[in-house]
């Protein structure tokens, strides 16, 4: 078989760049404002911002006019989208022969929102970028990407704009990049999104509505969370359990408590932080469902089990990072991997990492409560809220604004303070903050 042939990547180069020029002048300066004034698209796009407030109100100006233009080029080169009638408008047609021939180019094309990975840089401002939903991989010319990346080394996933130019793949609009939002997360977020588990049905709606999925935005710096080498994310497998003789010899290896029909097994190495790893044994639906904060403790759960007879493989089914399970809380609500957390006491909630208690009898860090400043209980959740985001940012490679962010959350910073003790005693490692 004859070797495929490499391609001219300057050659393409010049081409893309010819065409960003025309894009520039009949799309950026004349399309979306004629798309506008025929089909309001724009105001389309801030109806949609203002349904979705919650999650846009904090982005400036620039950066809603941008989307708002990204949006609009989308309803207008999407599948199905505007250009189809557009040719036939006599304004159109009446464009230079240049011009409207790189519309009717385009249109042969649809535009597609993206989440995707890098997985080669075959030359400079060009990526293979793979589609975390399709599998798909993408020849992607851009600049912009390059440009990003020098400044944020550690970006783990993108979500953007692709409109495939005859050679390559182009953006247009903002790119949206995650720092601390594996793959694994961006398709546990779209499926649950959408309530759709196929990949064509999950691409079919983030086509129809991007919105829920630009205002990931918001979560864009946050970090990976890791604990020395282990990231931070619920492991959950589920299997059915036809003989409950299996369990006899987990009975003598776990510690185990039982509320009405679940029963959870714990490891005493392995039940407190970073891996909080649980197993749950529910005998009216005869379903084994381990749950673990790290790869490690599932991995030694799972090895456990498989010598009890046990069929369960050291690969979890599922996976979701603690910045996904915000984003999910953020976007649905009460959101928990861990259906049976709520029958047993609070110990390692998912979400929390940590939890102050108002029965503590842990001497080293007094938070004793100020009634005049706050009450005992709304202290307890301020502290409890205050922490969260610090564990979030506690992993960047920026110094944290400790008061900035305690004041965001009215806490003191005396118990600000006692909170980064708190955590570097049981992290491991000094928290750099300011």
């Amino acid at each position: 078989m004859a070797k495929a042939e490499k391609p001219d990547y300057e050659s393409i180069k010049t081409n893309c760049i010819k065409k960003s020029v025309v894009s520039d002048t009949v799309i950026d300066k004349w399309l979306l404002e004629y798309s506008a004034e025929k089909n309001k698209l724009d105001k389309l796009f801030h109806k949609n911002v203002r349904k979705h407030k919650k999650h846009f109100g904090d982005f400036d100006y620039e950066l809603l006019q941008a989307m708002c233009a990204q949006y609009m080029y989308h309803c207008i080169f999407k599948e199905k989208g505007k250009i189809k009638s557009y040719l036939n408008h006599t304004e159109v047609k009446e464009l230079p022969q240049s011009e409207y021939q790189y519309l009717v180019d385009l249109s042969k094309y649809p535009s597609r929102f993206v989440f995707c990975v890098i997985s080669e840089r075959p030359a400079p401002d060009f990526y293979v970028m793979i589609d975390i939903i399709s599998g798909k991989e993408h020849l992607v010319y851009s600049p912009g990407i390059t440009s990003i990346s020098k400044e944020r080394p550690r970006i783990l996933s993108w979500f953007i704009q692709l409109q495939f130019n005859g050679e390559c793949y182009q953006t247009f609009g903002p790119l949206n990049y995650y720092n601390g939002i594996l793959p694994s997360d961006i398709w546990y977020i779209a499926s649950y999104i959408t309530n759709e588990d196929n990949k064509t049905d999950i691409d079919t709606e983030i086509q129809d509505d991007p919105f829920p999925f630009l205002a990931l935005l918001n979560y864009a710096e946050m970090p990976l969370v890791m604990h020395k080498d282990n990231i931070i994310e619920s492991c959950i497998t589920e299997i059915e359990l036809d003989d409950v003789s299996l369990l006899k010899p987990l009975n003598e290896q776990f510690e185990f408590k039982t509320n009405g029909e679940v029963t959870r097994y714990t490891l005493p190495e392995w039940k407190d932080f970073p891996h909080y790893a649980r197993l749950y044994h529910d005998s009216e639906e005869g379903i084994l469902t381990l749950v673990t904060q790290t790869r490690l403790s599932f991995k030694k759960y799972a090895e456990i089990m498989r010598a009890s007879g046990i069929h369960i493989e050291d690969l979890p089914v599922e996976k979701l990072t603690a910045i996904a399970q915000v984003v999910l809380n953020d976007m649905l609500g009460d959101f928990t991997v861990d259906e049976y957390e709520d029958l047993f006491e609070k110990e390692g909630k998912i979400n929390d990492g940590f939890e102050f208690d108002d029965d503590d009898d842990d001497d080293d860090f007094d938070f004793d409560f100020d009634d005049d400043y706050y009450d005992e209980e709304d202290g307890m959740e301020l502290l409890n809220e205050f922490m969260n985001e610090i564990i979030l940012l506690v992993n960047s490679d920026k110094r944290i604004p400790l008061k900035a962010v305690a004041d965001s959350h009215g806490i003191k910073m005396e118990d600000a303070m006692n909170v980064i003790k708190m955590l570097e005693s049981s992290l491991g490692k000094k928290i750099k903050f300011e």
